[in-house]
């Protein structure tokens, strides 16, 4: 199943270098990037769960060197990922969103956030007042969504029955109930 993931990775990546597609950063409106690839990828059987939020999968990122943006929100400057991991599911079209939304958090800069509007999509976000992880800002909606088309356009994935659409406002609320 690895290799399956590798492959659509693979794919993901070639596309976006041979259009040139430029993705979304707190540190400049759009800029061409290269889809990182150099990480494992690691399946998983059943379901993680964190204070009662059921996870799809979680990437790693090792981010060292920060950049203050806002008086409440630092950016990484460069993505150091580590390591993926993947839900599989029996519904290989579900396994292709755990994924593409994985995907995202590799392109998606790390942001640090004083205070953690939505804590539904921040699982791992610690008290407010202190920097913590930020791990779906809207930058990382506003990525989700040029992935999930080229996605579409590639036939990797095929929006559900259930899917609202590729605003980034739509997509958070879809990302809420996306597990199952």
């Amino acid at each position: 199943m690895t290799d399956k993931l590798i492959e659509v990775r693979r794919k993901l990546a070639d596309y976006i270098h041979k259009k040139r597609i430029c993705f979304h950063s707190p540190l400049n409106k759009q800029k061409y990037t290269e889809l990182p690839v150099e990480y494992p990828i690691y399946c998983l059987d059943s379901k993680m769960e964190h204070k009662n939020i059921d996870i799809g999968g979680i990437t790693y990122s090792n981010s060292t060197e920060w950049v203050q943006i806002t008086s409440d929100i630092q950016v990484a400057i460069k993505n150091n990922i580590t390591s993926m991991y993947v839900l599989i599911s029996n519904d290989w079209n579900r396994t292709m969103y755990h994924f593409i939304h994985e995907i995202s958090h590799t392109i998606t800069l790390n942001e640090q956030h004083k205070n953690i509007d939505d804590i539904r999509l921040q699982p791992f976000a610690t008290e407010n007042g202190r920097y913590t992880a930020c791990h779906h800002p809207i930058t990382f909606y506003r990525n989700l969504a040029i992935l999930l088309r080229i996605a579409k356009e590639l036939k990797l994935w095929c929006p559900s029955a259930d899917f609202p659409g590729f605003k980034p406002e739509s997509l958070v609320r879809f990302d809420s109930f996306t597990v199952s």
